[in-house]
């Protein structure tokens, strides 16, 4: 193998393990995306179980201010930012369960 061979070779071996290690770094962000989109989506159904829960508790009576900021919720109060991880970490994102 030529000099040449061996120089071209390597330099595609070296923009292959650039791309893969992009790749990986693009992989863990769409977790982090992913799951940030999870825990959203998850406060939103736990809001509308409290609201159906506030429904059942209080029929008519119910508080319809109350009623309507669960259900108009965002889920981006203060205490909740969007997509924050409760531990603050960005490593291995647990899989999602299916329901």
């Amino acid at each position: 193998m030529s000099n040449t061979s061996v120089r071209e070779t390597v330099s595609t071996l070296r923009e292959s393990r650039e791309a893969i290690h992009e790749g990986r770094i693009a992989i863990a962000e769409a977790r982090v995306e992913l799951r940030a989109r999870y825990d959203r989506a998850q406060r939103r159904i736990d809001d509308i179980d409290r609201a159906l829960d506030l429904l059942q508790e209080e029929g008519p009576e119910t508080d319809l201010r109350e009623l309507f900021g669960l259900l108009d919720s965002d889920g981006a109060s203060p205490e909740r930012a969007v997509g924050d991880r409760p531990d603050g970490e960005v490593g291995e994102v647990p899989a999602i369960p299916s329901r």
